[in-house]
């Protein structure tokens, strides 16, 4: 499913099976060709001014098949993708974390807010990959139209998703050592916003997601999304009127 997903992102499929997906990271592809059990075969390229990218091409029988059965013939894709139905619930965010990789961001904004998006010139894509994470996470983002400085042809979607929303995400998404090429960056984002996010004064939306989650959630859990201190949590419930039944 995480193959899946980056392929989805950055893959193309040839005529005659071959795959292939670009990156920065050439020992990331590496690993992404031993977990389908492929040779690989690189080729360096020079993206921009000091920027360098390898397009690792491989061959997996196995591979091919889930590629094509989810409906991928070859050539160019990006505006008639789909999100899987055949995908089992329990592998979904695993497929999610795949598109993550290839075609989505997590960074942290002028306010050192957290923020998560994903990009495709598929509109419904979008729509699908935000009704899974809605359904699977109660998050609801929000789908934009955006134009690409670098790409005069197509006009692309972003799929954007608040600070609490990002962090949910990203709980779900980065559990364990599963792969990823931006688990390493959340980490770090994480220590990044959070003296900032403490002092910051509670906006609409949080104060809106304390009122509906306090009875259900622990002051950890709802700290951890806003990265604040469980005592910053109790303050707020306070100020609200808030009962906690979970403490």
């Amino acid at each position: 499913a995480y193959f899946l997903g980056l392929f989805t992102a950055d893959g193309h499929l040839s005529e005659t099976g071959n795959m292939s997906i670009v990156s920065k990271n050439r020992s990331f592809l590496n690993d992404i060709a031993n977990s389908i059990d492929s040779k690989v075969n690189f080729r360096k390229n020079e993206h921009g001014p000091g920027e360098t990218r390898y397009k690792a091409t491989f061959r997996s029988d196995d591979a091919e098949h889930i590629v094509r059965f989810s409906g991928y013939t070859g050539g160019y894709k990006a505006d008639k993708l789909f999100f899987p139905e055949w995908i089992p619930e329990t592998l979904v965010l695993d497929f999610i974390r795949g598109y993550l990789d290839g075609d989505g961001c997590i960074y942290a904004n002028q306010d050192n807010l957290l923020r998560m998006s994903f990009t495709s010139i598929c509109k419904d894509f979008l729509i699908e990959l935000r009704n899974k994470l809605c359904q699977k996470l109660g998050v609801r983002g929000t789908l934009v139209k955006h134009k690409r400085e670098a790409d005069n042809h197509h006009n692309c979607y972003l799929l954007k998703y608040a600070h609490f929303e990002t962090r949910l995400i990203a709980e779900k998404v980065f559990p364990g050592d599963t792969p990823s090429l931006k688990r390493e960056r959340w980490y770090n984002l994480q220590n990044q916003v959070k003296t900032d996010v403490e002092k910051r004064v509670w906006l609409k939306h949080e104060e809106d997601f304390l009122k509906n989650n306090y009875k259900d959630m622990s002051n950890e859990k709802i700290a951890s999304f806003f990265s604040k201190s469980q005592s910053a949590v109790r303050r707020k419930a306070g100020e609200l009127n808030l009962t906690d039944n979970t403490q």
